[in-house]
């Protein structure tokens, strides 16, 4: 019973401490909190926008004080590590939700947020604070951002517009079967950077998977770009270990650029900067074509015009040296002749052939089609395939563009406005050509290439199936881009294209980004 009596007057001691606690009117200092939070019931918390244009979010900041007191923040940001390529604008990376440092990514000041959104695309993490001046108590909120890229797989088409060169992409499914529609995307390298100057006319563009890069040069000048956005990423300097001090840009393939007849090479494919120039043991010189091809093992040869030769540079070495085979056709250390086109070609159940179209030290006229093989890793080993004359076909001395097919025996040359399909066999010779294509003369061909491709997700592979074709209209300024569909055995051009895409400039080079 005494036990019992115990626990009872504790529970009334208890109580009345409690009582005691609630009514105490002692001499403090309380101030009422008003309204103050982020209302988010129904309202939009998940946006997606496309990377160059405008977000737009409302805070819905609720206060009851005077809003004069407040301070805003908007930062945008990732948390977690992330890497997709090189570019100017921001990637927030690895700041965790926890952390008060996302003063590098505040990307405005205001209650509510219209803002151009440049930071590359993916999967972003946008918060919003009101910080009351006085007080110091903030709220926040936070909000899920998908950025879009402007930028898909397509074709990269560089031109040159009223005032400067540009960038268009366009997403096909003539190239992509997970594509259900045509998107045009225009002006992508000038918005992406408006205050970039890139002088000259288009001469290539190269996008290079590895490093997710694209390489672009006019006739003075060239820029490494990146894929994901196509914001500026080197100057011409920094492309190279060493800058030339003049600026003639050619890049035949990803690993090597031609630079003022000199060649350069990354140590490794596809590294992002190029070493040399790779000069002759001996005091021996060169000035090479802006042709490349690729040879066994990745190695390269090059062809020198200034002694009419073909050189041969090993992925490892420093330096470039004459082709020590001898050949049967011809001789790859006394060509004699001026190259005007190269690139790989076709020669039924071979490998790593090459075509080259040259013409006679002093013109005459005369053209001819010299094709090797380069199968084994000692160029001692290359083999002539054979020499043609192709001088018998109609304009071939007045042609401009040069396009072989790896599927098939197909040449075709070009003129200002007309197509040519050549008529040949490597063992027989050229028999002449036939009109594959006729442009009125309001346009100009400015640009030709077979495109070079499998493309993505198709029933059939696209290489070599698409002529490409660049047309201009001086007195409109309105470029084209044919799509000239063409069989990969006998190079027959469908009689109706099977795209025209329209730009404001004259092309001068197209490629395809297939990553």
């Amino acid at each position: 019973m005494k036990k019992y009596l115990i626990i009872i007057l504790a529970t009334i001691i208890s109580a009345l401490s409690i009582t005691s606690c609630l009514v105490d009117e002692g001499n403090y200092d309380y101030k009422k909190l008003g309204e103050f939070y982020v209302d988010t019931v129904g309202k939009q918390v998940t946006f997606t926008v496309k990377q160059f244009s405008d977000l737009t979010v409302n805070s819905n900041l609720k206060y009851s004080g005077s809003k004069s007191d407040l301070t805003y923040r908007w930062s945008l940001y990732r948390p977690v590590n992330y890497s997709v390529g090189p570019s100017k604008y921001p990637l927030p990376e690895a700041h965790g939700y926890d952390k008060d440092d996302f003063q590098n990514f505040i990307i405005a000041e205001t209650e509510n947020l219209t803002k151009k959104i440049t930071a590359i695309p993916g999967a972003y993490t946008l918060q919003f604070e009101a910080t009351d001046s006085k007080t110091g108590i903030t709220a926040m909120m936070r909000y899920s951002v998908t950025i879009e890229s402007t930028i898909s797989t397509g074709l990269l088409v560089f031109y040159k517009g009223a005032t400067t060169v540009d960038i268009d992409v366009i997403s096909t499914p003539l190239l992509n079967a997970n594509v259900t529609e045509t998107i045009h995307s225009k002006n992508v390298f000038t918005r992406a950077n408006p205050t970039v100057s890139f002088t000259g006319n288009p001469r290539s563009c190269l996008f290079v998977s590895s490093g997710s890069l694209v390489y672009v040069a006019t006739d003075l000048d060239a820029k490494k770009l990146s894929r994901i956005d196509m914001s500026l990423a080197s100057d011409f300097d920094d492309i190279f270990q060493e800058a030339p001090t003049k600026k003639d840009f050619w890049m035949p393939r990803s690993d090597m650029i031609i630079n003022d007849g000199k060649y350069y090479k990354t140590t490794t494919w596809g590294l992002p900067i190029f070493v040399g120039p790779h000069e002759m043991k001996d005091n021996d010189t060169y000035y090479a074509s802006t042709f490349a091809t690729l040879a066994y093992g990745q190695n390269g040869v090059i062809y020198d015009q200034s002694k009419m030769r073909f050189l041969y540079a090993g992925m490892w070495d420093g330096f470039v040296q004459p082709v020590s085979a001898l050949g049967t056709h011809f001789s790859f250390g006394n060509v004699g002749k001026k190259l005007i086109y190269g690139a790989a070609g076709y020669d039924a159940g071979l490998t790593y052939i090459s075509f080259c179209i040259f013409k006679n030290p002093i013109e005459n006229g005369s053209r001819y089609l010299y094709a090797f093989r380069t199968h084994v890793s000692s160029h001692s080993g290359y083999l002539t395939q054979g020499t043609i004359d192709i001088s018998i076909a109609p304009q071939v001395a007045n042609a401009e563009f040069w396009a072989f097919g790896e599927r098939g025996p197909i040449v075709f040359y070009a003129t200002k406005e007309k197509i040519y399909r050549l008529n040949y066999t490597l063992a027989a010779g050229a028999t002449g050509a036939t009109e594959a294509w006729s442009f009125g003369s309001s346009e100009q061909i400015t640009f030709m290439k077979l495109f070079k491709y499998n493309g993505i997700g198709l029933s059939a592979v696209a290489k070599d199936k698409y002529l490409m074709v660049g047309t201009y209209n001086s007195s409109t300024g309105v470029g084209k881009l044919y799509m000239l569909e063409s069989d990969i055995s006998s190079g027959v051009i469908s009689s109706t294209p099977a795209a025209v895409y329209t730009f404001s400039g004259k092309i001068g080079d197209v490629d395809f980004i297939a990553s």
